[in-house]
């Protein structure tokens, strides 16, 4: 699996992205993101989640515990696995920046509600200091050009 199609897991929510044209804010993390027409996003003041109208894919964003961007990542490590309890982890986490703000990666794949799904994961340190978690799935196969379309558009604040 490529960053590009990088998905992470909630059973509950997934994603279908064709025409980008809503523009969401995540204002605790202090970044903002884009998500498709006919996509249903929900949020609070520490999560923000879109899935797609055919429930084949989504995103939740939310805070994550840790000092250190490592022990951030342990914490998203966590939460993925209560989403997808066989969740088995590709390789080793990659670091990168994505649109300048430090970011750690790493992919996976389990099962769902008895589907296959590929699960993406990252760990972003944002503009606020707080550590985001962007998890993400979707049946295997399914709408992973627009997920990775909704990574590459989160941007932060300035």
């Amino acid at each position: 699996m490529s960053i590009r199609s990088f998905v992470i897991g909630l059973s509950t929510l997934l994603i279908s992205l064709t025409a980008f044209a809503e523009t969401h804010t995540h204002a605790t993390a202090k970044v903002t993101f884009t998500t498709p027409d006919g996509w249903e996003t929900k949020k609070n003041d520490e999560m923000l989640a879109t899935k797609s109208a055919d429930d084949a894919a989504g995103v939740l964003f939310m805070i994550v515990d840790g000092e250190k961007l490592e022990e951030a990542v342990e914490e998203a490590e966590k939460a993925a696995k209560g989403a997808v309890p066989d969740l088995k982890m590709e390789g080793e986490p990659k670091e990168a920046e994505l649109n300048g703000m430090k970011t750690i990666f790493i992919e996976g794949a389990g099962t769902a509600d008895g589907d296959a799904v590929e699960v993406g994961l990252a760990v972003i340190q944002t503009p606020s200091g707080k550590f985001l978690l962007a998890l993400g799935m979707a049946k295997k196969g399914a709408h992973e050009k627009e997920i990775g379309e909704i990574f590459q558009s989160l941007k932060p604040i300035k």
